[in-house]
């Protein structure tokens, strides 16, 4: 028995179950037809991987798994994984035992629980924001990635529901077009909806489509093998590449499913309408899409604790008028007091010079006595002389 199990086998499980002895291969093989009967391929894939995992932790035959000192061991190793499906591993396990065995004293070992909500990651303030979505789409290279992100967001589809959709799906209408997700969680997660957004989008997509005879049983999105759809880490990996592109936070198909639910829910405060969108029990749907946001708790306090309201769209109209109105008489008032002040400094400006140039002329009269200079004096009294003889000789004639 392997100490723990690996966070990443990335690359290696094909390899893994190449190594594994003929008997241990077959029992993958059966398990995978088993659950093929109820289960999609994509994850029939995911239980075989896992399944290999557990054999390579184990290190012994599936045939041994009858022990209940290897459960244990196993459960064990499990908890005390770095990985974030645990849950899932212990499911599977008990699913194999069930399967392999039919030992329910076995199965009582294997206690599976349920997932609690991660508020800390379903967060209304970290959902895209409108702007957001307009940059993603706009950083959309084809018709392909542009009707696949806006029926996304429209509808809250889960990832593989998107990639698992067909044409015979899709009902057009005049005004949307009426979409059935075949979902595989539960019979709630089989439901009819309209899309009113994105039918635009699918028609342009459906012109441009890849395969010119188009059939009912196409993809709506298929992979590079028309009758197999893409795997559901397609759209990850394509969300990352559009956020990139846009130059936005990083986006997963998720974050815009959690968006679009829980505006739903604000809008119709009614759990079970957004439960049969979401394809949810109503108890799952309350515990994760019954977001309150910062802004949303501040408000409530406001109005609840200090009887403050928010404003009305009314009112905000007519108090955002009269804001611009004092803003622009605030800006006119202020535009005539820098006029003003610019006159002052030029008056002050005027005076200094004035100042400097009496004193200049007074340097240039006066010695430091205060007398005129005597060159001056000689001049001015000359030109004094002058000025009476002018007079007398204009009396003689």
């Amino acid at each position: 028995m392997k100490q723990k199990i690996r966070e990443s086998y990335k690359g290696e499980i094909d390899r893994m179950i190449k190594r594994l002895p003929e008997e241990d291969k077959k029992v993958i093989e059966d398990y995978y037809r088993f659950r093929r009967t109820n289960a999609s391929d994509d994850k029939c894939r995911q239980y075989k991987v896992k399944l290999t995992i557990l054999r390579d932790t184990a290190e012994t035959l599936f045939k041994n798994f009858k022990g209940k000192e290897i459960i244990e061991k196993l459960l064990i190793t499990i908890k005390n994984s770095p990985r974030n499906d645990k849950i899932e591993l212990r499911k599977l396990l008990k699913n194999f035992i069930d399967w392999k065995f039919n030992n329910p004293k076995l199965n009582k070992l294997i206690k599976c629980g349920t997932p609690k909500p991660n508020r800390e990651k379903i967060n209304k303030n970290k959902f895209p924001t409108d702007e957001e979505l307009q940059k993603m789409f706009l950083a959309c290279k084809n018709l392909k990635e542009k009707a696949m992100l806006c029926l996304q967001e429209e509808l809250g589809l889960r990832p593989q529901e998107t990639l698992n959709l067909k044409w015979k799906d899709c009902k057009f209408n005049d005004d949307n077009v009426v979409i059935q997700i075949n979902g595989t969680k539960s019979l709630n997660s089989i439901r009819v909806l309209p899309a009113v957004a994105s039918k635009i989008h699918l028609l342009r997509w459906k012109n441009e489509f890849e395969y010119p005879d188009i059939k009912p049983e196409d993809y709506v999105f298929p992979s590079k093998n028309r009758n197999k759809p893409y795997q559901r880490q397609y759209l990850d990996f394509l969300y990352d590449r559009i956020c990139k592109r846009a130059g936005i936070r990083s986006m997963n198909p998720y974050d815009l499913r959690h968006r679009r639910l829980t505006n739903v829910w604000e809008k119709t405060q009614d759990l079970q309408l957004t439960s049969k969108m979401g394809g949810h029990s109503i108890k799952v749907c309350s515990d994760f899409y019954q977001h309150s946001s910062l802004n949303d708790i501040k408000d409530l306090i406001m109005e609840k604790v200090y009887d403050i309201e928010e404003l009305t769209p009314e009112q905000k109209n007519k108090y955002e008028k009269e804001l611009g109105e004092i803003k622009t008489q605030l800006s006119k008032e202020g535009f005539e007091r820098k006029k003003l002040q610019k006159q002052i400094k030029e008056i002050q400006e005027a005076d200094r010079l004035h100042k400097e140039t009496v004193v200049k002329a007074i340097e240039i009269l006066e010695d430091s006595e205060g007398n005129l200079k005597p060159e001056l004096e000689k001049r001015f009294l000359e030109e004094e002389l002058k000025k009476i003889n002018m007079i007398i000789e204009k009396q003689k004639i």
